[in-house]
């Protein structure tokens, strides 16, 4: 009797995955509690014996689960997927890395949710972990904690879903008849697939569970350790010259925009190669930050301005979250806080409070009281040694109020004539 085709297909690039790490990955995909599937290894003409050994290894002992299909040159993991992606049979796919852990209700987690959905695409979350002797450390975990439909259309859509084929599983024929696929770049090379793959529908369901995968970082033979933003641009550029087909939601140009904004400034500052973050840095300016609208969200309409008013070697996005350099590179502020001769107290006790009060530790500057909306700790002293006090009281001490925020200076200035407030926003802005 023929044997039923497989509802998932697991497709899984190796090139040199050190065998220890393979045998770790292959080990959770064989033994998932979901039993109709099949993993595709394509194996990307690798030449390390422990990596082939493991792989001949899982294919001999499982031979109903696991194909393994084998390139005769080195054409990159992009390629591997798409030619795994070519020999999938099963309804639904997903591409998974082989540095990776997941537990055993991956796949059958991933598969109710999509079929109660009839969802093209299922996102989830992930935990990231760095290995330490025979331990797992979590370092962070990415919790897709909404639903599509309250995202879906908005300008920051494609930033809040990560740019991977690993969080996603996948209708076989939704991706074939959009003909999404990888690009055959060095780097990035799942972005084009990410974002497309999203913006072609609105049929995508999400599963609340970070603790399904676990994704390993910052190893030596990751691709990902060597970013590129180049081959961000090509993927970039790649969607906007497909707008005409991506007609499911109408701003798709400002999601893809805003997205390529944030994300061409992490990776300028990850990018270890000065010329390739310089070529794109003025080739991002010269081809689409002049061309880009206004957004809703004020930080990415600041990234442009600067983008468009200094050249790369100001090194402006370096200085990005650094609240206590930029505190200390203005000139203006010491002297506008000496103009108030108030008692100053600062509202907010996030990261550029803490940079503010750093930064007046250095100036002598005294700080009568910190205070944040969530009241906490009241009476308490923060780790610098100032006294936390509730927000009523700080609103009536007749003093000057540091908002570390827009918002909170909006919030100051709207509640009472007698209020003095400074926005500290606009002395440290990146």
């Amino acid at each position: 009797m023929p044997r039923s085709l497989p509802k998932i297909s697991v497709i899984v690039p190796i090139h040199d995955t050190p065998g220890n790490i393979l045998d770790e990955c292959l080990a959770c995909l064989t033994h998932q509690k979901y039993r109709n599937y099949e993993v595709i290894c394509v194996d990307d003409y690798s030449s390390r014996i422990d990596t082939i050994e493991i792989e001949n290894q899982y294919r001999k002992n499982f031979p109903k689960i696991v194909r393994l299909l084998k390139f005769k040159e080195n054409f990159g993991a992009a390629e591997a997927r798409n030619f795994g992606f070519n020999n999938a049979k099963g309804d639904y796919c997903i591409f998974l890395d082989s540095d990776d852990v997941f537990s055993v209700d991956f796949l059958s987690k991933l598969y109710e949710r999509i079929v109660e959905n009839d969802s093209d695409l299922c996102l989830c979350g992930y935990s990231l972990f760095k290995s330490s002797k025979d331990e797992k450390i979590i370092t962070n975990r990415v919790d897709l904690n909404f639903e599509f439909e309250d995202i879906q259309g908005r300008e920051d859509m494609l930033i809040k879903i990560p740019a991977s084929g690993c969080n996603k599983l996948c209708r076989t024929s939704y991706l074939r008849e959009n003909n999404i696929r990888f690009q055959s770049l060095k780097s990035d090379n799942d972005m084009y697939f990410a974002l497309k793959s999203v913006l072609c529908t609105n049929k995508i369901c999400v599963l609340h569970d970070c603790e399904l995968m676990l994704y390993r970082f910052n190893t030596d033979f990751q691709i990902s350790a060597n970013m590129n933003p180049l081959n961000m641009m090509s993927a970039i550029n790649e969607l906007f010259l497909e707008m005409g087909d991506l007609s499911l939601y109408n701003n798709a140009y400002s999601m893809i925009a805003y997205y390529s904004i944030l994300t061409g400034v992490f990776e300028m500052r990850n990018c270890g190669i000065e010329d390739n973050a310089r070529t794109f840095y003025n080739s991002f300016k010269k081809a689409f930050i002049e061309t880009f609208p206004v957004f809703e969200d004020e930080r990415c309409n600041l990234y442009m301005d600067y983008w468009r008013k200094y050249e790369f070697e100001s090194r402006w996005f370096n200085d990005i979250g650094d609240y206590l350099k930029q505190l200390r590179a203005n000139t203006v502020l010491a002297d506008r806080l000496k103009d108030f001769n108030l008692p100053i107290y600062v509202w907010g006790r996030g990261k550029r409070g803490n940079a503010f009060e750093l930064w007046c530790k250095d100036k002598n500057i005294y700080i009568e009281g910190i205070c944040d909306k969530k009241n906490c700790d009241l009476g308490k002293r923060d780790a610098f040694g100032i006294k936390i006090m509730s927000t009523s009281y700080i609103e009536s001490s007749k003093g000057l109020i540091i908002a570390t925020n827009h918002s909170i200076y909006h919030f100051l200035s709207n509640i009472a004539d007698k209020i003095y407030v400074i926005d500290l926003e606009v002395f440290c802005p990146l």
